[in-house]
C-alpha cells in the first residue's frame, strides 16, 4: 500500500506540474506546491504532537535547513524551470538518476571508499539519460536544456541525501519533511518574487486542479508513504520505487496529455533500470533469496530491513554504503 502511493503520487506529480506550468510560472508554482504540503503536515503534527514536533538543537535546524534547501527548495525549482519543455515521462526518467548518482557523490562529500561497479552504473544511466534527452554524440552542445535542469534537481536530491546522512538529529521523517517543506515554500517564493514572475488573476479550474493534486496526493500524501516505506523495509529498497515511477508518469503523460513516447525515452528507462541493478546488486540479490526462502517455504528469510548487514559482506565480501533521500530519525 505504502510503495503503490508513493510511486502513484511521485509518477502523477510530473503530468500535475506539466498541466499547471501551462499558465503559472515555474518557481511560484513549485512554492504553492510546498505551501499546500506545509500546511496539511504542519498541522496535523501540531494537531497531535504540539510543541514537541518543532526542531530544537543546532543539528535540528541544520537538518530542516538541508532539506529545505537542497531535497525540496532547489531540487523543486530545477525540476518545474526543466519540465516547460521536457515531456513527463522524460523528466521522470531523467529524475530517477538520484539513487543511482547517490553512492558518488557520497564518495566524493564524505571521502567513502567508491565501489567500482557504482561508477560503471553511474556511466551506464548517464548514457540513459543522454538517449531520453536525444543527445546527438556528433554535437554534445545541443543537449536539451531542459533535461540538464531536471538532471540537476536530481543531483541536489542525491547531495542532500548524503549530507543528511550524517546529521545527528532528533526529527523524525515526517517532522523532517513537513519543516523542510516550510523552509522549501518560503524559498521558492522569495526567488519567484524577486525574479518577477507573473501570476495570474483568474487560474482555470485545471490549473487550481494541478495546484492541489501536486500538493495533497503528489506531496502531503506520497512523501509521508515513501518515509514510512523507508522506515519500514529501508532506503534501498524503498528506492526501487524510483523505477516504478517514470512507468506512471509517462502512462498518465499519455493519457492525460497526450504526450508522444520516443523510442530514446524507453532505451534510455532500460539503460538507468541496468544501472541500479548494478549499483543496488546486493539489495536485488537479497531480495531473490527473500522471495525464493519464502516459494520454497522456508522460515529462514532474510531480515525485512536494510539495517541488518550481515547477510550481504559475507557473500562478497564487500561493504554496503547506503544512500537515502532522508534519515529515519527516530
Amino acid at each position: 500500500m505504502l510503495f503503490a502511493a508513493a510511486a502513484l503520487g511521485f509518477g502523477s506529480s510530473f503530468v500535475a506540474i506539466k498541466a499547471g506550468l501551462a499558465s503559472l510560472p515555474p518557481l511560484y508554482f513549485a512554492g504553492l506546491r510546498f505551501d499546500v504540503g506545509a500546511v496539511v503536515l504542519l498541522s496535523a503534527l501540531l494537531l497531535t504532537r504540539g510543541r514537541r514536533c518543532c526542531p530544537v538543537g543546532r543539528t535540528d535546524f541544520a537538518a530542516v535547513a538541508v532539506g529545505g534547501v537542497l531535497l525540496l527548495g532547489l531540487n523543486g525549482a530545477l525540476l518545474f524551470l526543466g519540465q516547460r519543455t521536457v515531456t513527463s515521462g522524460a523528466a521522470a526518467v531523467t529524475y530517477s538518476l538520484a539513487p543511482v548518482t547517490a553512492p558518488l557523490v557520497a564518495a566524493a562529500v564524505l571521502d567513502e571508499s567508491l565501489d567500482p561497479l557504482a561508477v560503471v552504473g553511474t556511466l551506464v544511466a548517464l548514457v540513459g539519460v543522454g538517449l531520453v534527452a536525444g543527445v546527438d554524440p556528433a554535437a554534445l552542445a545541443a543537449v536539451e536544456r531542459g533535461q540538464l535542469l531536471v538532471a540537476g534537481a536530481a543531483l541536489s536530491v542525491a547531495l542532500g541525501s548524503v549530507l543528511l546522512r550524517d546529521l545527528d538529529h532528533g526529527l523524525t521523517n515526517l517532522e523532517l519533511t513537513a519543516w523542510s517543506m516550510a523552509v522549501a515554500a518560503v524559498g521558492l517564493h522569495t526567488v519567484s518574487l524577486f525574479a518577477g514572475e507573473t501570476v495570474p488573476a483568474s487560474p482555470a479550474a485545471a490549473t487550481v486542479l494541478a495546484v492541489f493534486w501536486v500538493g495533497l496526493p503528489a506531496t502531503a500524501v506520497a512523501f509521508p508513504a515513501y518515509f514510512g516505506l523507508i522506515a519500514r523495509i529501508g532506503p534501498s529498497r524503498a528506492n526501487l520505487v524510483a523505477f516504478v515511477v517514470p512507468v506512471v508518469a509517462t502512462i498518465t503523460g499519455v493519457v492525460v496529455l497526450g504526450e508522444v513516447v520516443r523510442a530514446g525515452v524507453v532505451a534510455g528507462f532500460l539503460l538507468i533500470a541496468a544501472a541500479f541493478t548494478v549499483v543496488e546488486r546486493r539489495t536485488l540479490r537479497r531480495e531473490y533469496r527473500r522471495l525464493r526462502a519464502r516459494v520454497a517455504g522456508d522460515g529462514r528469510a532474510v531480515p525485512a530491513t536494510d539495517g541488518d548487514d550481515s547477510d550481504s559482506p559475507a557473500d562478497d565480501g564487500e561493504t554496503e554504503h547506503v544512500c537515502e533521500p532522508m534519515p529515519r530519525g527516530d
